[in-house]
């Protein structure tokens, strides 16, 4: 049996006990003119998706039918507080929704952290300001970051993927760092984490257990904070390679860019480069592909997930109904998975 057949039996079946996606690639928004290179995915609590336009430097609402509509950002980069399109960011890689409805902005090249409220699209800066490392044991206003690609929930607080900093940090009543030591290099699996280097933090994210993922592009890895803070790494050889599956540690990535973590505690990971979304089972060790074909294209909607080429994919969310979401960025569509 070829590798690519297995994993579509992996898919169906499950691994470990654990069911996994499978059905067909629908596109929920396409050619749509407010809405050119979705990045990062979450949810209102509505269902409605919000997605970071990284080209247009927007924050967009789509709502569960697939209707789009810019709720902060000018459409051109800059950096500025303001009501709906008088706001500006620049290149934002993705935003999350708090538990009281308000967005919280990851302003990647603006070295910043912002709220958006959906009420009338009024952005506000909580954190960050000029390019630096500062603010380690102080409040979040005092803070300052490298790149703020990627922002995630972790209990109360905020985890910030300070990537030219090299560290996770984590944004509560004071930030601290709770992975990489600023330098770059891969870690010593069994490290503690806030000694060891990273190479490139690119997404973080925490599970229900008190784990911390840390995905990083240059460094082609996804890795795992334990909640006792040591660090290892569990996808990944540490150089580029095409979709592969099995055994997370022989398994190559190429420049991920995003990751997200399901209800039951497996990864899903955006493998950019190599075009396809993948998923790292925890229980298992295993790394199977949920969609895309390894090579770039633009597949037509309503195919099999696995026969349906991508282009340049930077995010995969899924909701509480279990649907999953990919946004095929280079080909300006968001795709959803449907059993």
């Amino acid at each position: 049996m070829s590798a690519r057949a297995l994993c579509s039996l992996m898919l169906f079946v499950g691994i470990g006990g654990v069911a996994a996606a499978a059905g067909k690639l629908e596109a929920l928004v396409e050619n749509s003119p407010e809405l050119a290179m979705p990045f990062g995915i979450d949810f209102m609590a509505d269902g409605t998706l919000v997605v970071a336009d990284f080209s247009r430097s927007n924050i967009v609402l789509v709502t569960p039918a697939g209707k789009a509509r810019v709720l902060a950002g000018g459409g051109k980069k800059g950096s500025k507080d303001g009501k709906g399109t008088e706001a500006l960011f620049n290149g934002p890689h993705n935003a999350v929704v708090r538990p009281d409805g308000k967005i919280i902005v990851g302003d990647s090249f603006n070295h910043l952290i912002k709220v958006v409220d959906p009420a009338d699209g009024t952005t506000t800066t909580i954190s960050g300001g000029e390019k630096g490392f500062a603010g380690d044991g102080m409040a979040a206003s005092q803070a300052r970051y490298n790149d703020t690609y990627h922002v995630a929930f972790k209990g109360a607080g905020l985890l910030v993927a300070d990537l030219g900093n090299r560290r996770v940090r984590l944004m509560g009543d004071m930030v601290s760092t709770v992975a990489g030591n600023g330098t770059r290099g891969a870690p010593k699996d069994g490290s503690k984490a806030t000694e060891a280097p990273l190479v490139d933090p690119r997404a973080c994210a925490a599970d229900s257990q008190g784990n911390l993922y840390i995905l990083e592009r240059g460094g082609n890895a996804l890795r795992v904070v334990d909640s006792k803070g040591i660090i290892r790494t569990v996808v990944g050889t540490g150089k580029a390679g095409p979709v592969t599956e099995g055994p997370g540690a022989s398994c190559t990535l190429n420049s991920p860019k995003f990751l997200w973590v399901e209800k039951n505690g497996n990864v899903l990971i955006a493998d950019s480069s190599n075009h396809a979304i993948r998923r790292y089972h925890p229980a298992t060790g295993m790394v199977t592909t949920v969609a895309g074909t390894g090579k770039a294209g633009k597949g037509p909607a309503g195919g099999d997930p696995l026969a349906t080429a991508l282009k340049h994919p930077h995010g995969v969310a899924v909701d509480d109904k279990g649907t999953l979401y990919i946004s095929d960025s280079e080909n300006g569509r968001i795709l959803k998975l449907v059993p």
